[in-house]
């Protein structure tokens, strides 16, 4: 009876519109309930045309709507349009290889990708750009609240007053500062660049690599979407089941993944099916998803043992929007670049808790004050270099940049992590618990 259920939710969405609208809740419920049912009766090319039909209308409606919504509003908001954007269904009739589909699939994962992330940091380069030193203690001040909810919301029922309390005071900060940027903020037009756009920007003999997790991260499945920079045609296909991946892995230093047999086993899921796409010299563009956030193409090798970052041009990216984003970016000359390296670690309780897992202690980096150096020697005379060597930084020089951020900055020195559950964990740092590297 697919073609009657077809016929009736049409009508239902014709009339709809009609009556209320193409963005109203109403008519994009009757026409999210046709996808499923398109969807059942494998019609993939009526499908194909609604869901574009659809985006359009979700792209406008979401563009107008949260701009009126202040910045922690946002995520809510976008969680209740989840059901509309979870694409999930999306992937596998892309593998039908309905090729028009592909780029439509990607184009809804673009449009959702670190969008909170990009509006957030859009919103603080207009403050710091163009606010006074009041608007950015108010920001900080914003920031400082945000970072205490976080810490507050681990479900203790006594911290729920507290909670309160400081949401109010964020929202009046929040209305406080936006309301002197709305009328000049454009972060939201980050939401109209789309594939066309991206691929544009590409250079030549490169490729776009977006990778994206459907399921859980125990037992989700990695896709991966390929763009050409020749054509601007898309592909889609299956790499690895996550929960392969974390048997592989099984609680090991990551690094395991790139030793012997799970790097030839990496390189047979992972990299042969992008391989197809990639020429000699190749620039290959990745963003990350689920478990790849913890994989660096780069870092595999081939069986010369090779490394793939010595043969291609990798860049890791947040958004594929920001290939469109850098070259607006490149029309103006960076102000500012800070360089920490070659640092002196501070000895005693400090470091000693901060020590790696076979009992060493934080070092002299060898060769980082050699890469700064080396950084200055490169970077345009008429960019101001503020280098931090020696005993002249700490965590106060660094945390003053949330407020006034450089163009550039670079850092080379040691690094550790804690879990999300040793972090919230305050025996973590009470009994000295040993942080990962």
């Amino acid at each position: 009876m697919f073609k009657d259920i077809i016929e009736a939710f049409s009508e239902c969405e014709s009339i709809a519109c009609k009556c209320y609208g193409e963005e109203d809740q109403t008519t994009i419920d009757i026409l999210n309930e046709l996808f499923s049912v398109l969807f059942l009766a494998h019609e993939c090319d009526e499908f194909a045309d609604k869901y574009d039909d659809m985006m359009k209308i979700l792209h406008r409606k979401i563009k107008k709507e949260m701009s009126e919504l202040m910045p922690s509003e946002r995520a809510d908001y976008l969680q209740g349009m989840d059901i509309y954007l979870n694409t999930k269904n999306l992937y596998e009739v892309s593998l039908s290889k309905l090729e028009r589909f592909a780029n439509s699939a990607l184009n809804a994962l673009i449009f959702n990708q670190s969008l909170l992330l990009e509006s957030d940091v859009s919103l603080r380069k207009l403050i710091e750009e163009k606010g006074s030193i009041q608007d950015r203690a108010v920001l900080q001040d914003i920031l400082n609240i945000n970072c205490r909810i976080k810490q507050l919301n681990n479900g203790n029922q006594s911290n729920l007053d507290t909670i309160i309390q400081l949401s109010k005071e964020l929202n009046r900060q929040e209305v406080r500062l936006y309301s002197n940027f709305k009328k000049f903020y454009d972060a939201y037009d980050l939401m109209d660049i789309d594939l066309k756009d991206i691929v544009k920007t590409m250079p030549k003999n490169s490729i776009l690599v977006n990778f994206c997790e459907v399921g859980n991260a125990s037992g989700g499945i990695l896709w991966a979407f390929v763009t050409r920079k020749e054509d601007g045609k898309t592909e889609l296909f299956t790499l690895l089941v996550n929960d392969w991946f974390n048997k592989m892995v099984n609680g090991s230093n990551i690094d395991i993944v790139y030793k012997g047999d799970n790097n030839e086993q990496m390189m047979e899921w992972l990299w042969k099916p992008i391989s197809r796409y990639v020429t000699e010299g190749c620039s290959i563009y990745y963003v990350p998803a689920g478990v790849m956030h913890n994989v660096s193409l780069e870092w595999l090798s081939d069986t010369t043992g090779q490394y793939l970052g010595e043969k291609y041009n990798f860049e890791r990216l947040t958004s594929a929007r920001e290939l469109v984003k850098r070259k607006a970016i490149k029309k103006r000359m960076p102000k500012q670049a800070v360089l920490y390296g070659g640092l002196k670690y501070q000895s005693g309780d400090t470091m000693s808790a901060e020590s790696r897992d076979d009992g060493t202690e934080f070092g002299e980096l060898e060769f980082s004050k050699n890469e700064i150096d080396s950084i200055e020697g490169v970077i345009d005379c008429r960019v101001n270099v503020v280098k931090y060597t020696g005993e002249k930084w700490n965590k106060e020089s660094f945390k003053a940049f949330s407020s006034s951020a450089p163009d550039i900055l670079h850092i080379a020195t040691h690094g550790y992590y804690y879990t999300p559950d040793e972090a919230n964990d305050d025996r973590t740092y009470s009994h000295g618990h040993l942080p990962r590297f």
